[in-house]
């Protein structure tokens, strides 16, 4: 899955697809970017009061209908667009990783957070799980995502305790 870049979703020709999402009859969202579209339509096609009264909730790509269904609370229906992969849990430790760059991280501080919190770990993993080693790719478990973020938390908390002791 790409960052928030309409590059990532062209046609042939170089044009942008868009994604448009509908409840009721009603646009939710319309967008290029899939990740957009894709927690739209993952919303839509959930949706409590649709499934309980009856209503439908659609998927259109470029003026195309995808899907159209009838939401069902819970379970709801798969991204539509199989030319477009949906996000997995790599894309959401990626984006992580992408804010954290944009606060200022680097792999290898990364790796210390989680390596002090308690899970070792190597520039290189992250680096990985980054994707962005050549040829080398690694799979991301929820629970080491859960622990990147609680590492990155106890590493924001003490550096505050420390600016506050100075």
């Amino acid at each position: 899955m790409c960052e928030r870049d309409a590059s990532c979703n062209r046609l042939a020709g170089g044009e942008p697809m868009t994604y448009v999402i509908t409840l009721n009859g009603h646009q939710i969202v319309e967008t290029d970017w899939p990740p957009m579209a894709q927690a739209a339509w993952f919303r839509a096609s959930r949706d409590r009061d649709s499934a309980q009264h009856g209503g439908t909730a659609e998927c259109w790509k470029d003026g195309d209908l995808l899907a159209r269904v009838q939401p069902e609370m819970l379970r709801g229906h798969r991204w539509p667009d199989r030319k477009s992969p949906e996000c997995d849990l790599r894309d959401v430790f990626k984006s992580l990783l992408q804010l954290l760059r944009d606060d200022g991280w680097d792999a290898k501080t990364i790796a210390d957070a989680m390596t002090e919190y308690g899970l070792p770990t190597t520039r290189a993993r992250v680096d990985a799980l980054r994707g962005s080693t050549s040829g080398k790719r690694a799979e991301v478990s929820p629970a080491e995502v859960v622990v990147l973020v609680y590492a990155v938390l106890n590493a924001y908390k003490a550096s505050e305790s420390s600016q506050r002791d100075k």
